[in-house]
């Protein structure tokens, strides 16, 4: 049977099933369009399973409609109806993507259906459909063509939150994407590129694409310019060397037969866009000269931030991907182009394209860890898919597809803003609910490098030795961010000295394995990732978003590589910034001395580390702390959910492990040491309750090395005999 019929005999009429829905007042597709579903409710409307729609369709248009919408997200024919023998039952709801509020009305957000806070409210329908084959998205959206406020476009003689003509997507409309970046050139201040330091030391081998004369040339003062971000993947192509570098200066040396199709195409869209300078890694940066190539990497942040416009490569997997739309029929439009009406509804509906935030979220390009620093130092992205461009600033985001553009500040719509660091998350009923959490703050700056992290580890890296270059650039765009509210901080191998404690004490969110490859250092020599970074570990972290109340107990030493004398790392206490019903106080810890004995050592020296052979201590942590041996027992049941976090003796403690691992060493005994307090909750027993952030470590010689983390209450550390001890972390 195929997936849907011609357009010519899509059945005018609704099917019994989709008539009933169509009278029902939440199921009315008119409503569904312009109207969200009470959150509180989680309302979802069964419509029947794949089969039965399939078997439906020759009779019903909407019915029709979602076969063609599941068809294409899906990109199969036939459906599959079944998996693994499950039927793929489908279920009908809608989510906000732009609402209109009346003037005076609150900013913030909250569950008013049927209310009067907006005079327009812009829905999707979302077919859920479960289970979903592998690789496939289990929510397919269908959205109104014709709907729309009385508020226009800033560029079209249409309302807002309606769709395009579909013949001005049959080739890239480079006239609407110039009118974006003018408006955002002229509109958005916060958008403009980074200004030039003519001090800055990259700039000595700073080379662009000059796309009218087509070769390499040293950059012309504060030259404006695109720079492109995409997958290099693995097969070979042209790349700048120190054997073709003056042979790539000449003229029209860079002809589109020696290009990948990538490289290419960006060339095209910036002779488009009226920009005569592209930044290009493989062409721009001489490959083989080791440092030349080092400055350019530790600059990359500021290439980004400079540039006018950052031309993404989403769809691509390698540079041979090339970049959809530049060639004619090289986007599949078709199944976009089908709209079908409804009986008694004003609207007409077609399959709809992914929102500009999931067509990154759903690129390979997003999955990419270099990709990654790149989007974050960038102020303005144009970002080409299989299905429309989109383009990306500080203050919007606007694609071919829909209407979205306006300067009222009455409208919301589905958009991040590149200044937050993340993408919204999948799981929400309503984009809204991210304004909201936006505007109710409380997001502090560990939280914000929390998020990075985990977003980066969940990421590719197709040689993983570049782990720590590919997030240096992030880390700077960090700084800076830290340096606006009044914050200045450090890192070391990817973790916050200012923080160091909640830095120490990431998990992964499943399991993890060591990280073999080598880092060359500042000094050209090269060393291993230490294990007590999240960097020396290949795996996506659970870094502490939530920021559990710490307090510092060990004084940090760090051993810079090239360097033999420790330097003292300051840290400061942690508190949540709104605990709520936590209460913590000044007592006295009362165990503290037991572990910690008054007078014990805590500075570090070089006269203290002269046993130790030179070289051995750098990129190690060194420090005094309490040790004790403890017994790892059993998966913890109080975490079933958990599946990589084991208890501690008799239920003291636990300590998030690779499962692998601590399935190999169950009732074995380990070396914990102290890292940090943990504080708990005061209301009873002050001083009393609190429990110790602690490592499990295995040693090597006369160096320590992280296995896992968790915690061990006070109270039953101290009476596992603990000893204070010298500890060389590598």
């Amino acid at each position: 049977m195929p997936n849907a019929p011609p357009a010519a005999s899509f059945p005018d009429g609704l099917c019994e099933n989709c008539q009933a829905q169509n009278d029902f007042h939440y199921g009315n597709f008119d409503h569904l369009a312009s109207e969200e579903l009470p959150r509180s409710h989680a309302i979802t409307i069964p419509i029947g399973t794949l089969e039965d729609i399939l078997n439906r369709q020759s009779q019903c248009a909407f019915c029709t409609l979602v076969i063609s919408a599941i068809s294409t997200a899906w990109k199969q024919s036939p459906l599959l109806t079944r998996i693994d023998e499950k039927p793929v039952a489908c279920r009908i709801r809608n989510r906000v993507v732009g609402v209109v509020r009346k003037p005076g009305s609150k900013t913030a957000y909250h569950e008013n259906f049927r209310a009067n806070e907006y005079q327009y409210t812009s829905c999707r329908l979302v077919i859920e459909c479960k289970p979903a084959p592998p690789g496939c998205h289990s929510d397919v959206e269908i959205q109104a063509v014709d709907s729309g406020p009385e508020l226009k476009g800033l560029f079209d003689n249409a309302p807002l939150f309606t769709k395009r003509p579909s013949q001005k997507l049959r080739s890239i409309d480079f006239d609407l994407v110039r009118k974006w970046l003018t408006y955002c050139s002229t509109s958005h201040p916060r958008c403009t590129p980074d200004p030039v330091n003519s001090t800055d030391p990259y700039l000595h081998v700073f080379r662009l694409i000059d796309v009218s004369t087509l070769n390499i040339v040293s950059a012309p003062p504060a030259a404006p310019y695109a720079a492109l971000s995409y997958v290099w993947g693995k097969a070979p192509f042209l790349r700048l060397l120190s054997s073709n570098v003056a042979a790539l200066s000449l003229p029209n040396a860079l002809v589109p037969s020696t290009l990948p199709p990538t490289i290419c195409h960006a060339i095209l869209a910036t002779q488009n866009l009226s920009l005569r300078y592209l930044w290009v890694d493989a062409l721009c940066i001489m490959q083989d000269n080791l440092p030349e190539k080092s400055v350019a990497i530790s600059a990359m942040d500021l290439i980004y931030a400079r540039a006018n416009l950052t031309i993404v490569a989403a769809s691509g997997t390698h540079a041979g991907s090339g970049l959809p739309g530049i060639e004619p029929n090289s986007r599949d439009l078709a199944p976009y182009e089908i709209t079908i009406g409804f009986p008694q509804s004003r609207y007409r509906f077609a399959p709809a394209r992914s929102s500009p935030p999931d067509v990154i979220r759903q690129s390979a390009w997003n999955t990419r860890g270099w990709t990654y620093q790149e989007r974050l130092c960038s102020h303005r992205l144009l970002v080409f898919s299989q299905q429309q461009i989109v383009y990306l600033c500080g203050e919007a985001a606007w694609c071919e597809d829909t209407v979205l553009e306006t300067e009222s500040e009455l409208v919301h719509y589905e958009a991040q803003p590149l200044y937050r660091l993340n993408m919204p998350n999948d799981a929400t009923n309503s984009f809204m609910k991210d304004v909201e959490a936006v505007e109710k703050g409380g997001t502090s700056l560990f939280g914000e490098y929390a998020r990075m992290v985990d977003e980066y580890t969940s990421r590719d890296l197709t040689f993983p030795g570049d782990v720590l270059d590919a997030f240096e650039g992030g880390l700077k765009r960090f700084q800076e961010r830290g340096k606006r509210s009044g914050t200045d901080v450090e890192f070391v191998f990817g973790l916050p000295t200012r923080w160091l404690e909640l830095g120490l004490v990431w998990e992964f969110q499943m399991g993890g394995r060591r990280r073999f490859e080598t880092w060359r250092g500042f000094s050209g020599k090269e060393m291993p990732f230490p294990s007590w970074s999240w960097m020396g570990w290949v795996g996506k972290t659970d870094a502490k978003v939530l920021e559990p109340p710490t307090r510092p107990e060990i004084e940090w030493y760090y051993v810079d590589p090239g360097e033999e004398t420790p330097r003292r790392l300051m840290t400061e206490p942690v508190l949540d910034p709104n605990p709520g019903w936590f209460q913590t106080s000044d007592a006295p810890r009362v165990f503290r001395e037991r572990w910690k004995p008054v007078g014990s050592p805590t500075a570090v020296s070089s006269s203290i580390l002269r046993d130790f052979d030179p070289g051995e201590l750098a990129g190690k942590l060194v420090f005094y702390t309490s040790s004790c041996f403890l017994t790892l027992t059993k998966k913890a049941d109080f975490l079933s959910g958990k599946a990589n976090t084991f208890s501690i003796g008799n239920n003291v403690g636990f300590v998030n492990l690779d499962p692998e691992w601590a399935g190999q060493h169950l009732g074995q005994t380990f070396e914990f040491i102290v890292l940090a307090r943990y504080l708990t909750n005061d209301w009873e027993e002050p001083g009393m309750r609190d429990t110790l952030w602690v490592m499990l470590i295995e040693r090597k010689g006369r160096v320590a090395y992280r296995v896992g983390v968790g915690n061990v209450n006070e109270s039953s550390w101290v009476s596992a005999d603990p000893t204070w001890q010298l500890v060389a972390l590598g």
